[in-house]
């Protein structure tokens, strides 16, 4: 019998069996296992013989990092980024409009209460002898040039500042599937802070007040000298840690300067509103200390926001003198409340009116704090370069 195979049949199913290279390329969408050892004397791996994938289906899981699955749907980083920058068209083309028309309204209103209550007192001055006229019209004229001083004061420091490009560290988070992207993020985020911690006056005389204490002084200067010094040259071994530090040790002391400056200015606007004479001096207290407020927060932070932020600020700014001024109708209601209270009780007439008095006017300033701190948190919320 001859052993020559020439003449032998080939494929599959002839008498030589199976074609050897049908059996061992792999199938598609099906991986290699490794063959188990025969040798004698070798043990076969307990864990079972190793999975191998075929180069095609190694390349294609390649190129799907850049897509993810969110509720059985294929995105890929275009499509989001895409969808991202719809959104955010749309928001800001919202928002603008919205901005302007409550700022507008906001201020309509406030423009209408002082014509009335200005016409108001006009009339009341007139009936006055000549010198108590003119000691009104004096008092109302240094209102007037106090509420301008103020506004110029907060002009001055918002047109030197730039504009607050706010760095949001959760929306940093929220890129860890996206690695790339993330470290991008993450280096243009350090690069824009280490400019502003370069243009930072840590020297008060430039900004013409005082806003930090000594001890705050120099918990500034050590963290600038480490963020741009040691702890800028370990940035590339873990960006994170760079962005935490300069929250924890530069941005949390400027918090704190402007928490303080912002509890200051609402306890002195509840005082002066507390023993203020008349509602429209109430308005020109909270207009005069919103914007000083608004303007030494700008230089704690050496920085401004923008726009949109501006009016915003602003509209809560005239919403906050207009509930002051007309806080005088709600405090006539209030003390004739009081005053039926305090009947029932065997307290002297003029102890109760000293009484009812005193604590209606200390609501009415009490009020007037909160708005004052409410609208100075907002501020140091949208001033913050960094926003945990």
């Amino acid at each position: 019998m001859s052993d020559n195979r020439n003449d032998a049949p080939t494929g599959t199913g002839d008498a030589w069996g199976p074609d050897p290279a049908s059996s061992i390329a792999p199938k598609p969408d099906e991986p290699l296992e490794t063959p188990t050892s025969s040798v004698a004397g070798v043990e076969p791996d307990p864990c079972g013989p190793a999975k191998m994938f075929p180069v095609e289906a190694s390349q294609q899981h390649v190129r799907d990092r850049s897509q993810w699955t969110t509720d059985g749907k294929v995105h890929d980083e275009q499509q989001l980024d895409d969808a991202a920058a719809a959104w955010k068209h749309l928001f800001l083309a919202a928002t603008g409009p919205i901005a302007i028309a409550m700022l507008a309204i906001t201020g309509g209103v406030l423009g209408l209460y002082l014509t009335a209550q200005v016409t108001a007192l006009y009339a009341t001055i007139a009936s006055l002898p000549v010198l108590e006229a003119w000691l009104a019209v004096s008092a109302l004229s240094l209102c007037a040039v106090a509420v301008v001083g103020g506004f110029g004061y907060f002009l001055l420091g918002y047109l030197r500042m730039r504009k607050n490009r706010q760095v949001h560290l959760r929306q940093l988070q929220v890129l860890d599937d996206r690695a790339d992207l993330r470290k991008a993020s993450a280096r243009e985020a350090m690069e824009l802070l280490r400019a502003y911690l370069e243009t930072f006056p840590l020297d008060q005389r430039q900004t013409g007040t005082k806003l930090w204490d000594e001890s705050e002084q120099r918990k500034l200067v050590e963290a600038r000298e480490k963020l741009l010094g040691v702890w800028w040259q370990r940035r590339a071994q873990s960006p994170d840690d760079w962005l935490k530090r300069f929250v924890d040790e530069f941005q949390t002391t400027l918090d704190a300067a402007a928490s303080r400056k912002t509890n200051q200015i609402a306890s002195l606007a509840a005082f002066k509103t507390a023993v203020s004479p008349n509602p429209l001096v109430d308005t020109a207290i909270m207009l005069f200390w919103s914007f000083k407020m608004l303007g030494d927060l700008c230089r704690v932070y050496n920085l401004r926001v923008g726009a949109i932020g501006t009016m915003f600020l602003l509209t809560r700014v005239f919403f906050s003198a207009y509930i002051a001024g007309r806080l005088d109708e709600f405090e006539e209601h209030a003390e004739e409340s009081l005053d039926n209270v305090l009947d029932q009780l065997p307290v002297a007439d003029m102890a109760k009116t000293i009484v009812g008095k005193v604590a209606v006017r200390a609501g009415a300033g009490l009020a007037n704090y909160f708005l004052i701190k409410r609208l100075g948190n907002r501020a140091i919320r949208m001033l913050r370069p960094v926003d945990a």
